[in-house]
């Protein structure tokens, strides 16, 4: 009996140092929620691969009206974008992505430097867009200012690859082991890898090792799907790292490889993408204090999330994330309106014969333009009227219906007159069955549309 009970004491005392020991090796891998802290984050992203980008035999009215099929030229491409910003959480406003949001300064010159074949251009960040509210939705990152407008172009500067809002959601739910592997809803790798929409995702996480104070966690995944209505698969691997003893997300490496097809609104693309990123708590706060911060709204107003276009010719506008810049010269800008990724419309933006200070052209003569530039496509007029916008500027919106082959097609027309002279001729193209989808689009950028002094 003595021996038997030596035994079970021995066995119960095993038990005990084994479950303490497994209990020493479980890491919890959580940041503080709320956390008041600001980061300081310095990013450097390197991009290269191959650009699929339509022929120059494209029409610039594109597939709405024209049943051109284009040829599409490769062109090799590399990037590289520098960033340096302190970040601050702020409170989520809701459930999964909704749950992360914060609040970003640019520091130093934050841009980008890209080369596609010989040409080579460069992007920064303009100063007003330098402090910035970042969002996270299940489609990537949303950006925007509480400050100005921004452009297409700042939110495709800043889209950026591990992003480090995006980071935070790879981190597991429960306390890990060191070799542990946790799997992660669809919704993060969607996040991360900035995709609309998703026909299968899936991402794992795996607690590497620790050494010291920094856990080293391992990433490995995929996303297939669409961005921007284009087929797209992209492949992710790398690490980060995070500090357990002040409990933060340290740094970074990941490398993302996108395939994505010519899109109606983007090009093809065969690219990889490497981010590499330190965080760290910052005692500078710069403008991120609770008194700003307190200013920001939960969600955002519908018009601080819109963006602005400014054309080569001085004139600007103001349009949702929906429409896209899908070709633009000297001359012409054509834009396209997608919903859930399926192409709407177009508009086609051109300048037209100035005229002498308060005069214009006649709406007898544009309509007759119409007639005219339509040719065998014309049906009707089908209304015409002035649009009321004041002594600064005369608008006549003409709309038009018409066939393409068997389709019905609508044309609605913008005459827009500066009083100094200057004119502007906005077209947008619908088919019957898109035309609901269109409308109200067009009055609202047509009345945002300003004249921007010549030479600036």
């Amino acid at each position: 009996m003595r021996g038997s009970e030596c035994s079970r004491k021995l066995l119960a005392v095993a038990y005990v140092l084994t479950t303490t020991s497994t209990l020493a090796e479980q890491y919890s891998l959580k940041e503080p929620v709320p956390d008041q802290r600001v980061y300081a984050i310095k990013t450097q992203i390197n991009i290269e691969g191959q650009f699929q980008i339509p022929g120059s035999d494209v029409k610039p009215v594109g597939p709405t009206n024209s049943p051109v099929k284009p040829r599409r030229s490769t062109w090799d491409m590399t990037s590289t974008a520098n960033f340096d910003y302190l970040e601050r959480r702020l409170g989520g406003a809701g459930r999964d992505a909704h749950a992360f949001r914060s609040a970003r300064f640019f520091r130093g010159t934050p841009g980008a430097r890209t080369k596609v074949g010989d040409r080579i251009t460069a992007s920064q960040l303009a100063d007003p867009l330098r402090f910035l509210v970042a969002e996270g939705r299940r489609s990537g990152v949303l950006l925007y200012s509480t400050r100005q407008l921004m452009r297409r172009e700042d939110l495709d500067l800043l889209a950026m690859p591990g992003d480090s809002l995006a980071m935070l959601t790879l981190l597991p739910a429960n306390a890990v082991d060191v070799g542990e592997e946790w799997s992660l809803d669809t919704w993060i790798p969607q996040m991360l890898m900035h995709v609309d929409a998703v026909i299968q995702a899936d991402l794992k996480c795996k607690l590497a090792n620790v050494t010291g104070d920094i856990a080293r966690i391992e990433v490995n995944g995929s996303v297939e799907g669409a961005i921007a209505g284009a087929e797209t698969k992209v492949a992710v691997t790398g690490h980060f790292d995070f500090n357990l003893k002040q409990q933060f997300v340290s740094a970074w490496k990941i490398e993302q490889r996108e395939t994505r097809s010519v899109g109606t609104v983007s090009p093809g693309m065969e690219v990889k993408a490497t981010t590499t990123a330190t965080r760290q708590p910052s005692v500078d706060s710069g403008p991120l204090t609770d008194a700003t911060l307190a200013t920001i709204k939960l969600d955002p107003p519908p018009e601080q999330l819109n963006l602005i276009y400014v054309t080569p010719w001085k004139t600007s506008f103001v349009h949702d994330r929906n429409w896209h810049v899908f070709h633009q010269t000297k001359q012409v800008a054509v834009m396209r309106l997608l919903d859930r990724g399926s192409l709407v419309g177009q508009l086609n933006l051109s300048p037209i014969e100035s005229v002498q200070a308060g005069s214009r052209t006649a709406p007898s003569q544009f309509v007759a333009d119409i007639r005219s530039s339509l040719g065998g496509q014309f049906s009707e007029i089908v209304t015409q009227e002035a649009v009321p916008q004041g002594d600064a500027m005369f608008l006549y919106r003409v709309q038009a219906k018409g066939k393409i082959g068997e389709r019905g097609m609508n044309w609605i027309y913008y005459l827009c007159s500066a009083s100094s002279g200057r004119q502007v001729s906005m077209v947008f193209a619908s088919e019957d069955a898109l035309l609901e989808r269109l409308e109200k689009h067009d009055r609202e950028i047509a009345t945002s549309l300003r004249f921007l002094p010549l030479g600036k």
